[in-house]
């Protein structure tokens, strides 16, 4: 099967294409919409080529990415969820078309206890939003692995993220222990882009941080 229509049929079976986010979160929020502005900034900006926004990724896309196509999984209906999804871009050739990932993005919050404070209770234990964000880099890593780009993006906000807290030291093998708050690309060992302000981010940084990002890899095919 060609990877166009490959591509549209892992639409198809994961909700045709169709764009839903988790509600309530005010991070995810801000993520979801910017990618929607930087969809709509490219389709602007490069009319000639044709692009395409995937929120459920199921299973299989992981393991075909890197060659294990004897791989089942044990549920059919398993799918990865990243909060902003992934944007694709499709490239004509003269013996057909590939499609080609260029930007993949979540959002996490974490942490409640700065309003528990105020409001005069307990401080309750960190969640563990970060250790589910590891799962989640490892298949994308599987996705990316063919190319030479791992456009892959964390926007993380809430007080569990302020300055001393172990959450932090968590989080650099992420980077492999080099600088957060940094945009990395074309790093050979695919390094997560990942962004930490506890008090929150403005939606033009997001969407700005993003849509150079994807405009960097579009040049790259």
């Amino acid at each position: 099967m060609a990877q166009s229509d490959r591509l549209r049929e892992i639409q198809r079976n994961s909700g045709g294409g169709k764009t839903t986010y988790a509600e309530g979160e005010k991070t995810e929020t801000k993520v979801a919409d910017a990618v929607q502005h930087v969809m709509k900034t490219l389709k602007k900006k490069y009319p000639d080529l044709e692009f395409d926004h995937m929120k459920r990724h199921p299973k299989r896309m992981f393991s075909e990415s890197i060659g294990a196509t004897d791989w089942m999984p044990s549920n059919e209906k398993s799918f990865v969820n990243p909060d902003g999804g992934t944007i694709w871009v499709k490239k004509v050739y003269n013996d057909g078309a590939t499609w080609y990932p260029i930007l993949t993005s979540e959002a996490k919050k974490q942490g409640t206890n700065d309003r528990l404070i105020k409001e005069g209770m307990k401080r309750q234990a960190q969640g563990n939003a970060i250790e589910r964000a590891y799962k989640n880099i490892e298949e994308f890593r599987c996705l990316y692995e063919r190319y030479n780009w791992f456009p892959y993006f964390i926007f993380c906000e809430g007080c569990d993220f302020d300055k001393g807290s172990s959450i932090l030291d968590r989080m650099d093998a992420m980077t492999r222990y080099r600088p957060r708050n940094t945009t990395y690309l074309f790093e050979r060992h695919q390094l997560v882009s990942l962004y930490i302000r506890p008090e929150g981010f403005r939606p033009e940084f997001i969407y700005n941080t993003m849509l150079d990002a994807a405009e960097k890899i579009l040049t790259q095919i």
